[in-house]
């Protein structure tokens, strides 16, 4: 079968790698599961052998999952094709309640995206609320054959594969085949309650929430950020005070998850990502129109010249002025893999790179192809760009595309040197000016450099693991930054999964958080120390990495007699707190080796009230290590709130018959 141009495009645009696969039909559909999983009792088990579930209180079994309807939704979270599913999911889950479910399967492309608190992230990023299992291994999905994301596989209450599908769109095919499911197998359908317990339910507020990009605001010297899944705007001054919030709950023109931003003449363009559409913001009267995009979420675009408010766009992820045009902005078309220019002028859209083929090629349009544009800033006669899904950093210039950094799909790496040698990994931001490119080189947790007359990329700050800590460019840790702008000698970074503003001054060679005041009150807090957690069992290290706030952190020994009933007790500063609204915990461990640990006991949120803990009788032939996240906030409405986690070896010590612990706040 030959396809034209325009239907190859369409046909690749729902996979998230270049491959073509064929899927067959009903009849040959049992081929996706491997010989020793054609039986039904294969289908559960091979879900249920990975232990590493989000969203849920304990991994499924075999029982949980029987006679049920289920749908698979095999993802990535760097994926934007699988972020357009999950609000058909969510249709589908609304629409059939308990008579369906919804599994989603992460096999993560990227190193960073193996990781449980990362995947986490992902979950609470994107609102996702059905359960979701870490296949970091593959295993899940080679069982099922799976070869592109996103793949949907419908499981009947039998145990069998009905129905396969990949990429994106098949919303009105699985509501009819779901349908049918539930008239055939009516009487024995389960619909039971299942063990769900949301990850949301587990944070704490903080400030902003996955904060995005940014831009400078020179006329005011204000910061302002996209502040993503809060659906708004935000601007505060070099200092962090706020400034001014820019939301709506008109249904019409109200923001929707924005990221990239520019500022221009007290005009504020907005990439509202998941609205497929552009926005400016008139700062005088605070009005929001859209110029570009109709809502609806288009396909790749071969014309040039057409009308931009009926033309509908897919995932725009960020913004800048094209190089030498200052009536034009670029448009990263993440998810059809272009770029585009809006003349402000016309009112008009032109394609100017992308052919819509998910790869790394170069040249002009339409021999150009890109993999998934996130992050954009022009310099001179250049417009510098990271294509995320190859890992690279590369420039438009006169319309033609040369890459700087990256070789293809799944080559990526922390690694440092010349054009040919360097590595990112999955980069979401870019800022260019006369010192050089700086990168936010998102799943590396780090910020990078590159010096185009040098062709060589170095790091300037952060790690391959990701954290949070302020200090010197050595010690600064990150958590997924995707956005930076320079201002002077500093830089500003959407520090995304912190929830914070960090700041690089160039000179001192430092990093810090930027305070910000007068938003619902400030979580911020003094640097956190380094803590080695190695040897706390998964559930522990998973609640810790995924925290939203900062750390203070304790590390030293504590003796009991083993043979008594003894207690710690938890002593707070007079005008300060336990949250009762956050998860706080704090358990004891045992071991025999002083590696590996298992779970004693265990005090949750609501133990913790009395801010007395009884300690169980313990064993002086073994090891114990007492663990635990408080999360404290200042009496009052507008409060101060911070996290601390305790770390303490358990000595056994028969005189000792009670032991205090007390906690000491230091925020001057």
């Amino acid at each position: 079968m030959q396809f034209n141009q325009r239907a190859l495009i369409s046909f690749l645009l729902g996979l998230c790698v270049s491959v073509v696969v064929y899927w067959g039909s009903a009849s040959v559909r049992k081929a996706f599961l491997s010989p020793e999983q054609s039986e039904s009792s294969g289908v559960y088990s091979t879900l249920t052998q990975e232990r590493d579930w989000l969203n849920v209180s304990r991994p499924f079994n075999v029982k949980d999952l029987q006679n049920r309807i289920i749908l698979l939704d095999f993802w990535t979270y760097c994926c934007i094709n699988c972020m357009h599913v999950l609000p058909q999911l969510h249709e589908l889950e609304k629409e059939f309640g308990s008579s369906l479910l919804v599994i989603g399967v992460h096999s993560g492309k990227f190193d960073q995206e193996k990781n449980t608190g990362a995947i986490r992230s992902a979950v609470l990023r994107y609102e996702i609320e059905h359960p979701v299992v870490n296949d970091s291994n593959f295993r899940v999905w080679n069982s099922f054959a799976v070869k592109a994301w996103p793949t949907l596989i419908l499981i009947n209450p039998l145990g069998e594969v009905e129905q396969v599908y990949s990429g994106e769109g098949h919303t009105e095919d699985l509501r009819r085949e779901i349908s049918s499911i539930i008239q055939k197998f009516s009487r024995s359908l389960n619909t039971s309650p299942l063990p769900i317990v949301l990850e949301k339910s587990h944070e704490a507020d903080t400030v902003l929430r996955f904060p995005g990009k940014l831009t400078y605001d020179s006329d005011r010297k204000w910061i302002w950020i996209s502040d993503s899944q809060n659906h708004r705007l935000v601007s505060v001054d070099l200092k962090g005070q706020l400034q001014r919030v820019i939301e709506s709950n008109d249904p019409t023109i109200r923001l929707n998850r924005p990221q990239g931003l520019i500022y221009r003449d007290h005009q504020l363009y907005v990439a509202d990502t998941e609205d497929h559409r552009i926005k400016r913001v008139d700062l005088k009267t605070e009005r929001i129109e859209v110029i570009a995009g109709n809502g609806a979420q288009g396909v790749p675009l071969e014309s040039q010249g057409v009308d931009a408010l009926k033309t509908p766009l897919s995932s725009p992820w960020d913004l800048a002025f094209l190089a030498g045009h200052p009536n034009s902005i670029v448009i990263a078309m993440a998810g059809v893999h272009q770029l585009w220019v809006l003349d402000l002028s016309k009112g008009t859209l032109d394609v100017i790179a992308g052919n819509g083929r998910e790869f790394i090629d170069d040249g002009v349009f339409p021999y150009s192809s890109l993999s998934q544009p996130s992050g954009l800033s022009s310099y001179g006669t250049k417009t510098y760009f990271v294509d995320a899904e190859t890992s690279s950093l590369r420039v438009l210039e006169m319309a033609q595309v040369t890459t700087l950094l990256g070789q293809g799909l799944f080559d990526f790496g922390l690694i440092d040197g010349n054009s040919h040698q360097a590595r990112l990994q999955h980069p979401l931001g870019v800022w260019a000016d006369a010192s050089g490119v700086y990168i936010a080189d998102t799943y590396n947790h780090s910020i990078r450099v590159y010096d185009p007359k040098a062709k060589v990329l170095r790091t300037l700050t952060g790690s391959v693991q990701p954290g949070y800590k302020d200090g010197s460019f050595a010690e600064a840790r990150f958590n997924e930054p995707s956005g930076l702008i320079k201002v002077g000698q500093q830089i500003f970074v959407t520090d995304t999964n912190n929830h914070r503003i960090r700041v690089l001054d160039l000179q001192q060679k430092k990093v810090r958080t930027l305070e910000l005041r007068g938003l619902g009150g400030s979580r911020e807090a003094k640097e956190a120390k380094e803590q080695e957690n190695s040897s706390v069992p998964e559930k522990r290290k998973k609640r810790e990495f995924s925290s939203a706030l900062p750390r203070l952190q304790y590390r030293g020994s504590l003796k009991f007699n083993f043979h008594s009933r003894a207690s710690v007790s938890l002593e707070f500063k007079s005008d300060w707190k336990l949250n009762g609204q956050a998860p706080s915990w704090i358990a004891i461990f045992e071991s025999q080796d002083g590696q590996s640990f298992s779970l004693v006991h265990e005090y949750l949120a609501k133990d913790l009230q009395s801010h007395e803990l009884r300690i169980p009788e313990l064993d002086e032939r073994k090891k114990y290590r007492l663990q635990g996240t408080l999360y404290s906030c200042r009496k009052g409405q507008e409060s101060l709130c911070t996290l601390q986690s305790l770390d303490y070896d358990l000595e056994s010590d028969s005189q000792a018959m009670k032991r205090e612990l007390k906690i000491h706040l230091d925020h001057e």
